[in-house]
């Protein structure tokens, strides 16, 4: 199991910061010690994860997403661009590129509006 579905499992978002060299992790509310030494351990690893899933980000999010300001970790958008990428091409029977061309529209529009950009209650 990957650092990452770790943290995720333990419902902590995990995100690089700007320059690449260290992360951030949310809510810190529910880092306890041994997430913490956990973190710590294998930060090397979480970055690398981290970096090989901005690689597969289209560009457009992550420029939209710093532009805008949206609170949400730009690796939440990459998630919902796949996810809507699969159900156009899946629902509307298109090709992949097709498909993710016009996934890549929906976000970035729902960016654009703040629709995926806010956080909820208690969230930081």
């Amino acid at each position: 199991m990957s650092a990452l579905s770790v943290l995720a499992g333990a419902g902590l978002r995990v995100s690089l910061k700007p320059g690449g060299q260290n992360i951030a992790v949310t809510p810190a509310g529910r880092i306890t010690e041994q997430l913490a030494e956990y973190i710590r351990q294998h930060k090397p690893s979480i970055i690398a994860e981290l970096r090989k899933q901005a690689d597969q980000t289209p560009p457009e999010i992550v420029r939209t997403w710093l532009a805008t300001g949206c609170k949400l970790p730009w690796q939440t958008l990459a998630e919902l661009y796949q996810e809507r990428a699969a159900i156009r091409q899946h629902d509307g029977q298109l090709s992949r590129d097709v498909a993710e061309s016009l996934a890549l529209s929906d976000v970035v529009a729902m960016i654009n509006t703040g629709l995926p950009c806010q956080l909820n209650e208690g969230d930081s």
